[in-house]
């Protein structure tokens, strides 16, 4: 299946999103649409949190995006796990900071 030049950005972060979500033998159609258009977001989430200066909340993530129905806690933790950010305070006070 040919690839679009738009996605070859995004397609590694793609990849991964279709081998861990619960997928069928046979994919929908529009599904690496709706794959790169997740990927698209989770990396825009990850570079603007990764050059923040200063501590900041998921809140303040979704605001910096562009997107305030955005899901960005998952790739935050995904970043602390990684240990590129610390977190600190917990529930509706959590802020997160680059290492």
């Amino acid at each position: 299946m040919p690839v679009e030049p738009a996605w070859w950005s995004v397609l590694p972060r793609a990849f991964k999103l279709f081998d861990a979500s619960t997928h069928r033998p046979n994919f929908t159609p529009g599904m690496w649409d709706d794959l790169c258009a997740r990927a698209s977001k989770e990396i825009a989430i990850e570079h603007t949190a990764l050059q923040s200066a200063v501590p900041f909340s998921a809140g303040d993530m979704r605001i910096a995006i562009g997107d305030p129905e955005a899901d960005v806690t998952p790739v935050l933790q995904r970043l602390v796990a990684d240990g590129k950010l610390l977190v600190s305070g917990s529930k509706r006070w959590t802020r997160y900071r680059v290492v």
